[in-house]
């Protein structure tokens, strides 16, 4: 009958945590479901007493957590499912509650650590790429200009030398100023490329802000943790 139980519940917990990872959501029905489990097998075990510590158990963790719901601190789907879990277990209910807890603690702490260490060596990576990518690009630039600006003016020279023109000059110079107004202009442009080049890499996944740690999964590993014998 123990051994059954486990098993019922293990199931309860694997399907809580697939919704929960695949679509955000602890369907209603299974906390119900599972809800509904843990006050009949406690019926069929213990009779009148059995169901009665179960029913306490379970209304307690609600009462206890629903401060939690309040300030979005936990969500109801988890509620439900601890609530469950309770009257699963009733003489074990609020060590499962404390070992979820730390579980959860757990879990946080290590995605916190992973994902600094992860944007850590982006950023190192991010600024030796956006360093040499800007400077290839400054000085391609500059070159090319150059090089425009050099076969331009020995045109202009040249086809004004031919008519006989004497106010090449200035229309040089001026031609000149003009190029470097350009090469000064593109700059910005190549700051905004090399930033963009940045920012594109914060959108693979790897650390976007907003992701949480699906409390499901601390809520099956304190309760393994207890049915295993471990002490909280």
């Amino acid at each position: 009958m123990q051994y059954g139980k486990m098993l019922l519940l293990g199931l309860i917990l694997a399907r809580a945590v697939y919704t929960d990872v695949r679509t955000g959501k602890i369907e209603n029905r299974l906390a119900g479901a599972g809800l509904a489990m843990g006050l009949l097998l406690n019926l069929a075990a213990g009779g009148g007493q059995g169901i009665r510590e179960s029913l306490r158990a379970s209304v307690l963790v609600l009462a206890g957590l629903f401060a939690l719901f309040l300030v979005r601190g936990l969500g109801a789907g988890d509620i439900k499912l601890l609530a469950a879990v309770a009257a699963f277990l009733p003489q074990a209910a609020f060590r499962c509650v404390a070992a979820s807890f730390v579980a959860g603690a757990v879990l946080s702490l290590g995605r916190i650590m992973f994902r600094w260490l992860k944007r850590r060596g982006m950023r190192r990576s991010g600024r030796s790429e956006g360093t040499l990518f800007r400077w290839q690009k400054r000085r391609g630039m500059r070159q090319s200009v150059r090089l425009e600006g050099t076969l331009y003016r020995w045109q202009k020279r040249r086809g004004m030398r031919r008519s006989g023109r004497s106010e090449g000059t200035p229309a040089d110079g001026q031609d000149a100023g003009e190029l470097r107004r350009k090469e000064m202009a593109a700059l910005p442009d190549v700051l905004a490329d090399g930033q963009d080049r940045g920012s594109d890499r914060g959108k693979d996944g790897v650390y976007v802000r907003g992701e949480t740690i699906h409390f499901s999964v601390a809520i099956a590993l304190g309760t393994l943790w207890v049915c295993l014998g471990g002490s909280i």
